[in-house]
């Protein structure tokens, strides 16, 4: 006697729990890497608003000194940009984490493309510099990118007093995709 037992409904059980457990395993992990950008944003908001009391004393106490006036001023307008630079990154490394998981369901679903196109290779390091510069201060790591000189006949050089004569790698490939590889490394 051969008895034939449908399994088929334990293994689809298997297969979902498996699903579920790796889904919430990514929504931790993505609720934790979007916490650290967001918190930074959050603290730079209060930098911002005691620069502005700041700001305000400081404009209500003038009293004619010029030169101290612009001296304050400026050390709180560098304040208030090197904010600003923590704030876009901080946005930018959430895009890309929300970014992350947006390709994941495009993966799932069969409906992940590749958008090739030419782009500054340089700008893509710089930006993702941009980003991760806060997270490896916090870290304290120090961050650099390095650069050799294409000069015209294609030697290299490693004369670096002629930065702004480089040439600019442009390569055609996923901008994003390479960030999202940058990033996660």
């Amino acid at each position: 006697m051969v008895q034939i037992i449908d399994i088929s409904a334990n293994i689809l059980y298997d297969m979902q729990k498996a699903d579920n457990k790796f889904l919430s395993l990514i929504n931790a992990c993505v609720s934790h890497e979007l916490r650290n950008p967001l918190n930074s944003i959050i603290a730079q908001n209060i930098e911002k608003a005691k620069l502005y009391e700041e700001l305000e004393t400081l404009i209500d106490s003038f009293q004619g000194d010029t030169n101290k006036f612009k001296s304050k001023l400026r050390r709180i307008n560098n304040r208030l940009m090197a904010g600003k630079k923590v704030q876009e990154s901080s946005a930018n490394l959430m895009k890309f984490l929300i970014q992350d998981f947006l390709d994941y369901a495009q993966i799932k679903a069969g409906k992940f493309r590749i958008n090739n196109k030419p782009f500054d290779l340089r700008e893509v390091i710089e930006k993702v510099m941009c980003i991760q510069m806060r997270k490896a201060q916090d870290q304290g790591i120090r961050l650099t990118a390095e650069y050799i000189n294409i000069l015209d006949n294609g030697d290299v050089s490693n004369d670096l007093t002629a930065l702004s004569d480089m040439h600019s790698p442009i390569i055609c490939a996923d901008e994003d995709r390479l960030m999202q590889i940058l990033l996660n490394l």
